[in-house]
């Protein structure tokens, strides 16, 4: 994936990747924000959207069984995202680190806004 920095500080907003003609706009670990025609669409959206969806509420599914556990995002980083497994984070909730691997395409989990 082509990481997309902010370009007044340099931040991590997330990356870009081709799928087949189209562009993939992804967060800093992966999570899929939308596809594009093009890869400046892309670009866009990553910038717009990336950082801010980090706030945002996400549903984890497991891909073999469709279960569904609504979660929030803790901590991201390119190699993985530790989430909080509830609709809100307080102290107590349980969590899991699940590696970005695990979240890419063919992986055990995938993460949905």
């Amino acid at each position: 994936m082509e990481q997309v920095h902010r370009a007044e500080d340099g931040e991590l907003c997330g990356g870009v990747e081709p799928i087949g003609a189209r562009w993939r706009a992804c967060t800093v670990f992966g999570g899929v924000l939308g596809e594009h025609d093009d890869r400046a669409g892309a670009v866009a959206q990553v910038r717009s959207e990336g950082l801010a969806s980090l706030s945002e509420a996400w549903t984890l599914v497991e891909r073999a069984t469709g279960d569904e556990q609504p979660v929030r995002l803790v901590e991201v980083d390119p190699g993985s995202v530790t989430l909080a497994l509830d609709s809100v984070f307080y102290p107590g909730v349980p969590t899991r680190t699940i590696a970005t691997s695990d979240l890419a395409d063919g992986g055990r989990w995938l993460l949905r806004r």
